[in-house]
């Protein structure tokens, strides 16, 4: 009798599985799923059994946390949502589930990831090298690479140390930064000197040489110097300034003393870049001109003009010039230009080794300028603009094949750029100008 009623339970049991089973379903993938705002989501859903039913889908429109178009979910504001799924036939039959939404902000940052091992940056370069192997992942929207930016601030034309920051936003607004230190450096093969400062202000003043840093971005400022009676380093390209003689003239009677020019000449007044002439300065001191070097990153390229022992027949102030520089914390950072090439003599026997010296001559074509340059590890600085003076691109060679650099001098206000770029194609190491901007010529590397 037991055996019966076990065969009959196990046979309603069939029965009712097999009811249940051919009964329509709606199947999905979850019931319940969690969305950030901004996100989509496509509903999966299977319906078993449901040839004769109608499949329908309905949630509060009132509610703002999502939308649903297309069977799919936009999520648009915090908080929770119900999508009712009914299959229902003509009979009235009704399967019933439904599918909750949960959405929340996503709060978690992107990512920024940095392959890149930049740690310089060329002078001038271009601003797309900065984002090379700069990468930036979010949880949510994935590689977020291309949304990346550069904050103000990076100048790629100042010679120093300088902080990058990088900048990437998500959909959700979560905005992560990124910073980095790189220098950026001149790593062209030719360098420019700021002649006296610049064609922009009086010769040597505070002003012409600012403008040749902050304006034209010269890495080399070269300036002339003199001194006063009391031995007050000053610069001034002439014996005079305005009407006193430097040398017999104490600091104290000049330093207020100011001279007017006009710089309405040549090629910067024809193109208008000229728009403060006349021009009135004072005496810019030696002490000045390294405050400026320092700040800016750049050098200070002396001439010695000529001045109370600073002669190519007497060098007795030397050591008081170098004492100043020395002072100034600039003994590794000055370079030098003269024509009186007995106080460069007088640098190399004193032990200023490694302190760079240009000799300045009309032409480079004599062997004994050659041989003196080799020597006492001399570089050459040539006249090209001038007068009738042969500089050969096989003499400079000669200067390259010995190790030796050569400098170029001077393109003036009536110079014009295919005049720097010739002796730019020609080799030359230095190129002295007085105005042209140094992104106008082609640059070898």
């Amino acid at each position: 009798m037991k055996k019966i009623k076990f065969l009959l339970f196990f046979l309603l049991l069939t029965f009712l599985f097999a009811c249940n089973n051919n009964k329509p379903k709606i199947l999905l993938e979850s019931n319940s799923i969690d969305l950030f705002i901004g996100q989509t989501y496509e509903i999966k859903y299977e319906l078993v059994n449901a040839e004769d039913y109608f499949f329908s889908m309905l949630y509060d429109k009132e509610n703002k946390t999502i939308s649903l178009k297309n069977e799919t979910i936009y999520a648009m504001n915090e908080g929770t949502a119900i999508i009712d799924m009914f299959l229902e036939n003509d009979e009235f039959d009704v399967i019933y589930t439904s599918l909750e939404i949960n959405v929340s902000k996503d709060n978690e940052k992107p990512i920024i990831i940095d392959e890149s091992n930049l740690s310089t940056v060329s002078w001038g370069g271009s601003s797309s090298i900065l984002s090379n192997g700069i990468k930036a992942i979010d949880n949510i929207d994935g590689d977020i690479s291309d949304k990346i930016r550069i904050k103000e601030g990076f100048n790629s034309k100042m010679y120093k140390e300088q902080e990058i920051t990088y900048l990437v936003s998500d959909s959700s607004g979560n905005e992560t930064e990124y910073s980095k230190k790189v220098n950026v450096i001149w790593d062209y093969k030719v360098k420019f000197i700021g002649h006296a400062g610049s064609y922009y202000g009086v010769s040597n003043s505070e002003e012409a040489i600012l403008y040749a840093i902050e304006k034209l971005q010269y890495p080399i400022i070269e300036v002339d110097l003199k001194q006063t009676k009391d031995g007050v380093f000053v610069l001034c390209h002439d014996d005079t300034f305005g009407d006193y003689t430097i040398q017999n003239t104490n600091y104290e009677d000049i330093k207020d003393v100011t001279v007017t020019v006009s710089r309405n000449s040549g090629f910067p007044s024809q193109n208008g870049s000229v728009t403060h002439s006349p021009y009135t300065a004072k005496l810019c001191t030696l002490e000045r001109l390294f405050d400026i070097c320092k700040k800016y990153n750049v050098t200070p390229l002396i001439e010695l003009k000529g001045s109370p022992g600073i002669y190519n027949n007497d060098q007795s102030k030397m050591a008081n010039l170098m004492e100043v520089i020395k002072n100034n914390d600039m003994l590794d950072k000055v370079m030098f230009l003269a024509s009186a090439y007995n106080c460069l003599i007088w640098l190399r026997d004193n032990g200023y080794n490694d302190i760079p010296c240009q000799f300045l001559v009309g032409s480079c074509e004599n062997q004994d300028y050659l041989d003196m340059c080799i020597r006492y590890n001399f570089d050459i600085s040539i006249n090209t603009t001038y007068g009738d003076y042969s500089n050969s691109v096989e003499w400079i060679e000669k200067y390259h094949s010995a190790g030796l650099k050569v400098s170029s001098y001077t393109y003036t206000q009536y110079s014009s750029y295919n005049d720097v770029q010739e002796w730019i194609d020609k080799g030359v190491d230095f190129v002295t100008c007085d105005w042209h901007e140094m992104d106008k010529l082609k640059l070898p590397k």
